[in-house]
This record gives C-alpha cells, structure tokens and sequence, in this order.
C-alpha cells in the first residue's frame, strides 16, 4: 500500500488550479458528465469568489482552445449554454453566471482568433413550442439557424424579464457584454470568411489566366 500512495499520491482536491483540469478532463473522457460538469463550471466562473472564479476561468479556456479542433466537442458546449438558458430561464443564480462565462469566451483570444469563433456560425436545430389551441396539444416546429442567432434570442428573452418589474442591472449589464461580444466576433468572423473567398477567386482567375 504504502508502494501505491507513493506511485499514485492523492488528489488534493483544494487545489482547485488541479482540481478544475481534473473536472474538466472527465468530462471528456466520460460523456454522460459532460452536461454536469460545464453546468458547474458555469457557476464557478461567475462565482463571487475571486479566486475560484480566476482558476476555473483559466481552466475552461485553456480546455476550449484544445478542443477548437475537435468541433463536436465545441458543439457540444454550445448546446449546453443554450440548454442552461432554457432550463432556467429567469434564475439569476444560474443566467447570470451563465452570461459572464459567455462574454469572457468571446473575449479571450487564441492567437489573435475569438475561442468561440469556430462556433459561432454553426446551424443548429431550434425548437420552437406552439400551444395548439384548437385541441389544447402542444407541436414542436424544428428548425436549423446558426448558433449565434439562437443565442441572441434567448438573451433578449433574458433582457425582457431583468427589465420587467424590479430591473437586474447586473444581469442587463452581463447580457449587453455578451450581445456586443457576438456582434463583434460574427462580423470578424463573416469578414474572414468573405476574404478568404475573394481570395480563393482570384487564384482562380490567376490560374485560368496562365491557362
């Protein structure tokens, strides 16, 4: 026993640098924990603590520009974020963290390109429930938009119930962040992409040329 301990000492699990890699890392490897793993991760980045919020920041940023090459992973997470939207929609404990992990994502940089960029434009299915009133049943609509649309509509869902009522400047502050995140990295992320095509149509051109 005492040959294991040496060869495999214990996780100090206070070490929350470690332990949030740790975390992180199942959730890759086990797929079944990877919702409850970045629903928890979500909470810590916008936790009240300083230095719990800083460790899993620089956790799960260095976990998202591994896995920018693995793009059902980075769907994966994106979809999470949209789930954490609509399963609590108007639970500050949970939108509000929610809201600063996406606008630390879209503003952290690897390399000069936004974390999220790969993400951003993706379609993914939106579904949209309409109560049917003639027979009191409810249909589902399915839909594809790109990722980025999706999240600004239920953002604005968000501002609408913060500004109902007693208004949440926290919450209202954290969602224009996000907003003017998603603006910006759409509009690089749609610039590159129209010059890498002009690009691509003047080799073209260059080489029917030389033909």
């Amino acid at each position: 026993k005492q040959q294991q301990q040496q060869h495999h000492p214990a996780t100090n699990w206070s070490d929350a640098k470690r332990t949030y890699r740790l975390v992180l890392q199942a959730a890759t490897t086990i797929p079944q924990l990877f919702d409850h793993v970045i629903s928890g991760m979500v909470i810590s980045v916008g936790a009240l603590t300083k230095a719990v919020q800083t460790e899993a920041e620089d956790a799960l940023v260095d976990w998202i520009r591994v896995q920018n090459n693995d793009s059902s992973r980075l769907e994966r997470l994106g979809q999470t974020f949209l789930d954490l939207f609509r399963n609590y929609r108007g639970k500050r404990r949970v939108i509000l963290p929610l809201l600063k992990t996406i606008d630390i994502l879209l503003n952290k940089t690897n390399r000069g390109l936004l974390l999220l960029d790969p993400l951003l434009l993706l379609p993914v299915l939106n579904n949209n429930d309409n109560d049917a009133t003639n027979n009191n049943r409810q249909t589902t609509t399915t839909t594809s938009s790109c990722y980025s649309t999706q999240l600004l509509d239920l953002i604005q869902m968000e501002i609408q119930r913060s500004s109902a009522g007693s208004t949440d400047v926290h919450r209202l502050f954290a969602a224009t962040n996000v907003v003017l995140g998603l603006l910006r990295s759409t509009t690089t992320t749609t610039a590159t992409t129209n010059k890498d095509d002009d690009t691509t149509q003047q080799q073209q051109q260059q080489q029917q040329q030389q033909q």
